[in-house]
């Protein structure tokens, strides 16, 4: 959700790295 506020034109793209990034950490 915070990459949304970095990456508005790929919000749906960044929300699924978000997800990943969130496994990951």
């Amino acid at each position: 959700m915070f990459c949304c506020m970095f990456f508005i034109i790929n919000c749906i793209y960044c929300m699924n790295i978000t997800q990943w990034n969130l496994m990951i950490h």
